[in-house]
């Protein structure tokens, strides 16, 4: 059962209870195991709902929970279940993107920061409103109040995490939305069927920015999800700070990749949730403070940089595939 159609980041949809039902109805009939298959996303099935339902309906159906199998490209998936680890969707779609990905090492950037993001979610907002703070960056924020029931999920976690008063300064920047100040075109559209052009979209935005404040899909504790978010700096040659799961630079390190622990501090990856957000911003702070090196930064970086622009292109986190246990 593909469980995409019927879930997303903190969101259940009303037809999921009703699909699994019948899923579990056509497993027991043919003396199948339910595979709920995740891919190509790694969405956490605690935080939006998911497996609570899953648990329930088993239950319902006399279904043991051992025997039940989740595909996913969430390389910190833990669920009393069979789990099968996926191979990260965006970076093998590299290979098959028939797109030359030679790029030119940009050493004199115009502005500071990029955050290129869509579908809203809490982090994404607060970020938002840090990034554009410095008066130094290049961002696009899609989508606001039209995007239910995302709006209400972020409002709900913006209301959980911060002070009344900063809950309603974030959700009207959230209602207000969209914020853009580059010209390019809606990228988020069908996003899983336009790859790489919703990457490629923005490539000469990114020749004009240092650091790219990647905003990932996925944020909830221990969830290390790759998508495309992750990948542009690196085939744009460019650092990144990297909202997402605790452990995320952790898992880019298991797959060989290196990030920039030499010229800011990384312990944000320890951290998850506010606390990973307030320390990302003490990394953006720290990076705005110091603008006047940005370009001895560049090329101390260069290294680093093109090693990842080439471990992407050419596969080489391949070889490191079976330390995680990601299968074909």
């Amino acid at each position: 059962m593909p469980l995409l159609k019927y879930v997303n980041v903190g969101v259940v949809f009303n037809n999921f209870a009703t699909a699994l039902e019948d899923y579990f109805n056509l497993c027991i009939s043919k003396s199948q195991d339910p595979v709920l298959d995740m891919y190509p996303e790694g969405y956490n099935l605690y935080e939006n709902g998911a497996w609570d339902k899953i648990l329930q309906t088993a239950k319902e159906k006399n279904i043991n929970i051992d025997n039940i199998t989740i595909e996913i490209c969430d390389y910190q998936a833990n669920y009393p279940c069979k789990i099968v680890y996926r191979k990260p969707y965006w970076l093998d779609l590299i290979k098959r993107s028939n797109v030359d990905w030679a790029t030119e090492y940009v050493a004199q950037p115009e502005k500071l920061f990029g955050h290129f993001i869509g579908r809203p979610s809490w982090d994404r907002v607060v970020l938002h409103d840090k990034v554009k703070s410095t008066n130094n960056c290049l961002h696009t924020f899609w989508t606001g109040a039209g995007k239910p029931p995302f709006t209400d999920y972020t409002i709900k976690k913006l209301k959980e995490f911060y002070s009344e008063q900063d809950a309603e300064k974030y959700k009207q920047i959230l209602l207000s939305a969209p914020h853009n100040n580059i010209r390019v075109k809606h990228f988020r559209k069908g996003v899983l069927l336009q790859f790489p052009e919703n990457v490629l979209g923005i490539k000469h935005h990114y020749d004009n920015i240092f650091v790219d404040i990647v905003s990932e899909t996925e944020t909830a504790n221990n969830t290390t999800f790759i998508t495309e978010k992750t990948i542009r700096p690196m085939l744009f040659k460019k650092p990144f700070v990297i909202m997402a799961g605790q452990g995320h630079l952790g898992l880019l390190h298991k797959l060989g990749f290196k990030t920039f622990n030499k010229w800011w501090n990384e312990d944000y990856d320890d951290m998850h949730g506010v606390d990973r957000v307030n320390a990302i911003c003490k990394v953006i702070d720290s990076i705005d403070s110091r603008q006047e090196k940005m370009y001895n930064f560049i090329e101390e970086m260069k290294d680093v940089i093109e090693h990842n622009h080439s471990h992407c292109v050419k596969q080489g986190w391949h070889k490191h595939r079976a330390e995680l246990g990601i299968k074909n």
